[in-house]
């Protein structure tokens, strides 16, 4: 059968059917538009850590390869250029298959109940903390992180180019543009940052490494980053519920949009709706956040 993939390979292509180094320019070039940049930089690591210098025609190959790479990322890695191979038509779906049938991605294990969300309280201990009150940088993410919903590397990015002469401000409440941010997971991204108007006008420019604040790093492990984006979405839903607002779309679809995890296609159709919903809501939410 291995002989099977290297003769056919020979002669349908006359090249391996997986060639990193061939293709990893135009690799590279694609993979910065589909996920952030702390992603990519990641997966061309790896890759060169497994694949690079290798010619591979035969799934066993591959396999044995990554026999010694369980981890996820790097898994996440090979399949991602795999992926590539076939959107840029270079592969045929069919010719990897088999390939991409060797390279297991292991799940993640959900949180605990009590690791997956977070308080007001809790905030509010943070935010009191003595690590996060004598710096105003940490203050000044975790409070943007809790109103707006971003992703942490979407704040951090925001926060790291931040220009005061972008923000909108309408009456108690404040809007800054994040369609340009680099940060994106996949295809989707945010389109604007909602925020009190207050909090909006002690924004400044920042530059916070992500791994000085990823995890418990960020309080002394007593809130998480993921945490704060999941607080932002129970708090918006329970005051959409409380406020009985006539939406032109669903609260959820609205809350993915505000959050960044609304594709194109709905864009699309429903971005006038959604932009109008946001800033209805916002108008009726901004001086209830309890921090």
């Amino acid at each position: 059968m291995r002989g099977l993939y290297k003769e056919r390979a020979a002669e349908a292509f006359n090249e391996a059917v997986l060639d990193y180094d061939k293709y990893k320019e135009e690799f590279k070039e694609w993979l910065f538009k589909e996920v952030s940049k702390e992603t990519a930089e990641q997966y061309l690591r790896d890759l060169e850590q497994t694949i690079a210098g290798k010619k591979i025609n035969d799934p066993h190959e591959l396999y044995n390869i990554y026999k010694d790479y369980p981890q996820r990322h790097h898994r996440k890695a090979i399949r991602t250029f795999m992926r590539f191979l076939i959107k840029s038509g270079i592969r045929k779906k069919s010719e990897l298959m088999d390939f991409q049938a060797v390279i297991d991605i292991p799940g993640t294990q959900p949180r605990p109940p009590e690791e997956a969300f977070t308080t007001d309280e809790k905030i509010i201990e943070a935010l009191n903390s003595p690590k996060v009150k004598k710096d105003e940088r940490r203050q000044i993410l975790i409070r943007l992180l809790a109103y707006t919903g971003l992703r942490l590397r979407e704040a951090l990015e925001l926060l790291r180019t931040f220009d005061k002469n972008k923000l909108e401000f309408h009456g108690n409440y404040a809007r800054y543009p994040t369609y340009e941010l680099k940060s994106k997971a996949g295809t989707k991204r945010t389109y604007y940052a909602y925020m009190p108007a207050d909090f909006a006008r002690q924004l400044k420019r920042i530059d916070i490494k992500e791994t000085t604040v990823k995890g418990a790093k960020l309080a002394d492990r007593i809130i998480l980053p993921e945490q704060l984006r999941k607080w932002h979405t129970n708090f918006l839903k329970r005051k959409i519920k409380e406020k009985k607002l006539q939406l032109g779309v669903t609260a959820e679809t609205l809350i993915n949009f505000i959050q960044g995890r609304v594709g194109k296609a709905v864009i699309d159709r429903y971005y006038l709706d959604l932009v109008e919903d946001a800033d209805e809501l916002y108008t009726k939410i901004a001086d209830e956040f309890p921090f």
